[in-house]
């Protein structure tokens, strides 16, 4: 064919040269149809690639009459993520060379492998290496491996054999992430039902014989029954942590069960302990100190439990995701609960905390979905109280501190805190459930941020007097609380109080249930100024009455109630404030006011609105 200059001058040439440009025509046709047949023969006799890199220093190759997978060289090698296409028919693998390493994902989804030889060289299994080998049936570890990593052999459902030599020290995964759906537990789906040390023929085999490692059977939700042989003298966190274990029979020469150990363990009834031990099991199966004064773990089995009276602490993830129970008594003489103690006892719907404690651990009540209320004690000390995963818990009531710094809870609408705290700092900050917060007459100060995004607060009771309140140190960053309803319970101290010897005694009030009524209701009297975060009304009503305070604004309603305190002289002046711009209507009465369709059923003795 001529060159592209001289085919456009052919197609420029006078009718006479037509014949030309039809040849020329005719032969470029003819050339790309013969290229194209000739790529589409080049396609179908190409040979399927049999040989490739599988590491830095490592090649692999295949043989598809054997189906085996041959894997040369050394260092780490990696074969699913770099794209193996035979992955569908390999059902062995041989090694030459000195590999170090299976690495992470290497032979992930190989469902026809059936046997695997790992080298002597391998001293790491990386993460999910045999994941979704579902044809597996055997696996030795060699003594050379000190490290498998999570997920290794997840979803192996027909591996019936394990063999785990001494030298695995580290299965490099931990209940909290498996607990979040994230975590890769080494022998998840894998149906292994028994574990043991080597020669006792169970399930699984393992070689250690002074202590069982951090993780070892985390996870194994078939494992059942577990030997554990005399020898070992520590059981490693989260060891057997979300197990199907059953029951377990601890050997007296073990001395230390690290936290977690068997948390989660929803099957497990029973614990037992040899005689001689350092660790006291209780008849019911709880593990404790010797002295019996902390408590180690309670199988998770258990619906009820009432904690002995000589315990003094509740040790880290002692009830740690105890699905399971729904009651538990705790001992007046209780002074610790440690982190995560209740953590997941979703069934858990109350819990009776003694006076005597004085320390709760971060995320002990994390996740009590269950909890609609809860009461601590006011020795407790802290500056925070984390609520997370508590979906039904409502009503918190909290000690007195000097100082708290954060209050949170997904379902948190009230929350009281007792005398004797000072200051608020980002306390209740982005807690948009909170509709009502009762504060000490203690406090002095409500820092920044403290009810930044509560926008639901409707109601602030304070202990303190108006005058006091006025008088708050009300940092930036509160906007919410201005537009929230503000109830001052406390009065101001007189300056000429009565003499003690000689009071003035009030006259009997009327009986709540029998109040003398009058035909149509009295008019309070009401004043109003400015003051406080709107405006301030003072109100004066009969000493141990009722007083119901209903606030509208922007469409919204607010209603509070609250018995007045007995006065020396038989009447209680009351100070509030209200935001500017609402509707403020009150109530007085003998008996808390009842409302039936939003009308008020309880005899009305006194009210008053005003338009602020």
């Amino acid at each position: 064919m001529e060159n592209p200059e001289n085919f456009c001058g052919i197609l420029q040439t006078k009718e006479g040269g037509k014949h030309k440009v039809k040849k020329h025509i005719a032969i470029l046709i003819l050339v790309v149809c013969l290229m194209a047949m000739l790529s589409v023969t080049a396609i179908a006799t190409e040979e399927p690639v049999t040989s490739g890199s599988c590491g830095e220093d490592s090649t692999w190759s295949y043989n598809r009459d054997s189906k085996t997978l041959t894997i040369s060289g050394s260092g780490s090698i990696w074969i699913s993520s770099g794209g193996f296409r035979w992955r569908d028919e390999v059902e062995e693998v041989e090694f030459n060379g000195n590999i170090t390493e299976i690495g992470n994902w290497a032979f992930r989804s190989f469902p026809n492998l059936t046997n695997i030889v790992i080298p002597d060289s391998v001293t790491v299994i990386g993460r999910e290496a045999f994941w979704g080998c579902t044809n597996l049936t055997n696996i030795v570890i060699p003594d050379s491996v000190t490290v498998i990593e999570g997920g290794a052999f997840w979803g192996c459902t027909n591996l019936s054999h394990v063999l785990i030599p001494s030298s695995v020290r580290e299965f490099r995964d931990d209940a909290a992430s498996y607990e979040y759906g994230v975590g890769d537990p080494i022998f998840a789906d894998c149906p292994l039902t028994s574990a043991g040390p080597i020669g006792s023929g169970c399930d699984i085999e393992f070689g250690w014989t002074d202590s069982i490692p951090e993780s070892a059977f985390l996870g194994c939700l078939n494992l059942t029954d577990v030997s554990i042989p005399e020898g070992i003298k520590s059981i490693g966190q989260d060891a057997f942590a979300i197990s199907g274990l059953t029951e377990v029979e601890i050997p007296e020469t073990v001395i230390r069960i690290n936290e977690g150990a068997f948390a989660r363990c929803r099957s497990l009834k029973n614990i037992s302990v040899a005689s001689g031990n350092v660790i006291y099991a209780s008849q019911d199966g709880a593990l404790m100190d010797k002295e019996k004064t902390t408590l180690l773990l309670c199988p998770g089995g258990k619906t009820n439990y009432t904690v002995p009276g000589s315990v003094r602490t509740i040790g880290k993830n002692a009830f740690y995701m105890s699905a399971n129970i729904r009651d538990i008594t705790l001992p007046n003489g209780l002074e610790t609960i440690e982190m995560n103690a209740f953590k997941g006892c979703t069934g858990l719907t109350e819990l009776v905390l003694p006076a005597s404690l004085n320390t709760i651990g971060r995320s002990a009540f994390g996740d009590c979905s269950g909890l609609t209320s809860l009461v601590i004690p006011n020795g407790v000390t802290g500056v925070e109280f984390d609520f997370w995963g508590c979906t039904s818990l409502t009503e918190v009531s909290l000690p007195g501190n000097e100082l708290y710094y954060r209050i949170s809870g997904p379902g948190l609408a009230a929350v009281r805190i007792a005398e004797g705290t000072k200051c608020l700092n980002g306390t209740f900050s982005g807690l948009t459930t909170l509709t009502t917060v009762y504060l000490p007459a203690s406090l002095e100060e409500i820092g920044e941020n403290a009810f930044a995004n509560c926008s639901n607060l409707t109601t602030v009771y304070f202990a303190g007097s108006q005058t006091k309140w006025d008088t708050m140190t009300i940092a930036k960053g509160n906007q919410e609380l201005s537009l929230a309803t503000v109830v001052c319970t406390g009065t101001d101290i007189p300056d000429e109080p009565d003499e003690p010897d000689t009071p003035n005694i009030p006259d009997e009030p009327d009986e709540p249930d029998t109040p003398s009524i009058p035909d149509v209701p009295g008019t309070l009297e009401l004043t109003g100024e400015p003051g406080g975060l709107g405006r301030r009304l003072t109100v004066q009503v009969q000493a141990g009455h009722w007083l119901t305070i209903q606030t509208r604004r922007a469409g919204s309603i607010a209603i509070s109630s609250i018995q007045t305190p007995r006065g020396t002289d038989n009447t209680v002046t009351l100070t509030f404030s209200a935001p500017t711009g609402s509707i403020v209507q009150i109530w007085e009465t003998a008996v808390e006011l009842e409302f039936a369709n939003g009308v008020p059923t309880t005899p009305i003795l006194n009210t008053v609105t005003k338009e602020l």
